[in-house]
């Protein structure tokens, strides 16, 4: 057993496997409430030594100044003492000067004259040194504080000094709200009182949120200090994108993020793309379309260009980043329609090669890495070196992309997504289509697609009109 704060408890125990064994209370501690074991029992599956740690609430309790100390007499410092306008925190490097307050509630203090007088030729009093606390938690532990009257004002004093440098207490100084002009003369204490709490750094239990992977402990780190080195979770099917202070937004969390009360902290994750290579020397495809999870979902619809992308919710188009709930599908909304290779090349669009610029394909701008959308002639390999099945999915129709000879263990499933057009979901279960990354040249409002359904598979232009919604599958590396 640990922690146990000096409090007596039974001897080592003996448990056999299979056992369910719940642990007792140990003996009481002054200034602490027992609230329980970590952990709390011994379970039937538990083998192996256990360690038990108890742990404790601290009680405010009155503390009570020692009276051995020449001069001094006891005094009741009472726990339910609250704050006033007084408080007043010192940290490392903080002036330690403070003007003191008094009222009419301390039973017990002594004032004796020094001889020494203020500029105004006033006589200065001096508290003798009164003890408080240094760790609320441990009402054994002794400071000091001395009021002097300097310039006609009273003025604290510390011992230890506040000012060291390596002094990371915090110092709360508590007093009623007015002085007295009896400061200047010989007085009786029960006019005047303070208190001082010393407090040691608090520590702050940092949460973390995986996610979905396995659990991480808890943490705690003393508040106003950094978080320091974070762990790194793992996640089947992704990899670790990074801490954050909210499963969505907020600000990203390093080891250098300071710690300033309780927090609970977030895993961003960035799903493994897995990818296949259908014949020899091919590019690798991946196994879903951007958006989606698994091989059968539909994931996101994109205007040829558009590095957004549309899910369908609720019979509309929400875009994926959250900035629209209402998208349509039409030409107003496609800056890339009836632009020509000349134009789209001015503008940016699309490379001196003839296909979209990394900034403008989707498959780069959401997956990163070197993914990529296909071409028109990676399209038209993919559509006759491969065996094309009709097949359902998990409920989805569409088409089971085999590879031939060695490859035939290798396969890629492409759902009948649909297509979008204006504010409308046409043909899902029935029809796909992919985008390339090549226009038309034919008509300056289309880009070549690859086009799917029960009856058969294509590439062309023919509903490659740009400003329709339709999937993206992302592929890696070139043809050798």
């Amino acid at each position: 057993y640990e922690n146990l704060k000096g409090a007596t408890h039974q001897n080592p125990l003996v448990y056999n496997e299979g056992m369910v064994i719940k642990f007792t209370a140990p003996s009481t501690v002054d200034g602490y409430t027992f609230s329980g074991w970590t952990p709390s029992k011994i379970i039937a599956s538990d083998t192996g030594d256990k360690v038990v740690t108890a742990n404790w609430e601290w009680t405010p309790q009155d503390a009570v100044v020692d009276a051995s100390v020449t001069g001094w007499k006891p005094v009741t410092v009472k726990a339910d003492w609250v704050k006033t306008e007084l408080e007043q925190k010192f940290g490392a490097g903080k002036k330690a000067s403070f003007i003191a307050k008094f009222g009419d509630n301390l039973t017990s203090a002594m004032t004796k004259k020094t001889g020494k007088r203020d500029s105004d030729g006033k006589e200065l009093l001096v508290w003798h040194d009164y003890v408080a606390g240094t760790d609320p938690t441990d009402i054994n532990s002794t400071f000091k504080a001395k009021i002097e009257m300097k310039d006609g004002k009273p003025v604290i004093s510390w011992e230890p000094d506040l000012n060291s440098e390596n002094d990371e207490r915090v110092y709360t100084v508590y007093g009623k709200e007015k002085l007295s002009d009896i400061w200047h003369s010989p007085i009786v204490a029960l006019d005047h009182f303070f208190k001082v709490d010393v407090a040691m750094p608090r520590e702050g239990t940092v949460t973390f949120d995986v996610g979905g992977s396995s659990s991480v402990n808890p943490i705690s780190v003393r508040v106003g200090q950094a978080v320091g080195e974070l762990p790194t979770p793992t996640r089947d099917g992704y990899t670790f994108a990074g801490w954050w202070t909210a499963q969505e937004g907020g600000v990203s969390v390093t080891s250098e993020t300071v710690v300033t009360a309780d927090m609970t902290i977030y895993a961003r994750w960035k799903i493994v793309h897995e990818k296949v290579q259908l014949w020899e020397n091919g590019p690798y495809w991946a196994t879903t379309n951007i958006g989606a999870e698994n091989p059968e979902d539909y994931g996101y619809y994109f205007w040829w260009g558009d590095t957004v992308g549309y899910k369908r919710e609720n019979d509309k188009w929400v875009a994926s980043d959250g900035s629209t709930s209402n998208f349509s599908f039409e030409e107003g909304n496609t800056p890339t329609y009836e632009k020509g290779k000349s134009q789209l090349q001015s503008e940016g669009w699309i490379t001196a090669d003839g296909v979209l610029s990394p900034e403008y394909d989707a498959a780069q701008k959401h997956w990163g890495g070197d993914w990529r959308m296909p071409t028109k002639q990676e399209f038209d390999d993919l559509n006759s070196k491969c065996d094309w099945i009709w097949t359902t999915m998990n409920g989805v129709n569409g088409y089971i992309v085999r590879g031939k000879g060695d490859y035939s263990s290798k396969s890629i499933f492409l759902p009948c997504a649909g297509l979008g057009s204006g504010t409308s979901l046409y043909e899902a279960g029935s029809y796909g289509n992919c985008w390339s990354s090549v226009p038309y040249s034919g008509y300056e409002g289309n880009a070549w697609s690859l086009d799917f359904d029960s009856g058969g598979h294509n590439v062309w232009s023919y509903f490659g009109y740009r400003y329709n919604g339709q999937s993206v599958r992302p592929l890696q590396g070139f043809t050798k």
